[in-house]
């Protein structure tokens, strides 16, 4: 029953971060969360885990949650509606719900996904790129491997012909 609540509580406001685009009357139609309501389901889960259901949460647990609380009071003060978000904390909340999620159902942290926008070469227009932390460290890995290849040419005079004056 508790699982119930959390994945409902996850995906109701993912789905309000995701319909950005929608008017706030067809969100609350939809049954997406306010902040206000968010936040206090957040205070709600608290005093469940304080009281040891569905798990007792460790210490490093307990001060993951507390970060992440704050970060979401952070981002959500003064905020009536997510879709009038810019896309930045949009993103950072969508990243931020995916880190409280696997800290809440015991997923692992290379499960999360890790969202970031970046500029192609050539447009203005920003892009969301998406994927779990474990292919993110991937690919910095290969990234470092790359580097780590060629570093040993870099700043060493070209090879040329010897200098016979």
């Amino acid at each position: 029953m508790f699982l119930r609540f959390l994945s409902a509580l996850a995906l109701t406001f993912t789905l309000g971060v995701a319909t950005a685009a929608a008017d706030s009357r067809s969100q609350t139609e939809g049954g997406v969360q306010s902040p206000e309501d968010f936040l206090s389901s957040i205070a709600e889960l608290r005093v469940s885990f304080q009281d040891g259901e569905p798990r007792p949460l460790s210490r490093r647990e307990w001060r993951e949650f507390d970060r992440i609380e704050s970060r979401f009071q952070r981002l959500l003060a003064n905020v009536d509606d997510v879709s009038k978000l810019h896309d930045d904390r949009k993103i950072e909340l969508h990243n931020l719900q995916e880190e409280f999620n696997a800290l809440l159902v015991e997923g692992t942290h290379d499960d999360r996904l890790v969202c970031t926008r970046t500029r192609r070469t050539g447009s203005r227009i920003p892009q969301r790129d998406c994927m779990t932390q474990r292919e993110l460290e991937l690919e910095r890995q290969r990234t470092r491997a790359s580097l780590d290849a060629v570093a040993p040419y870099w700043g060493s005079p070209p090879r040329s012909a010897p200098n016979d004056l």
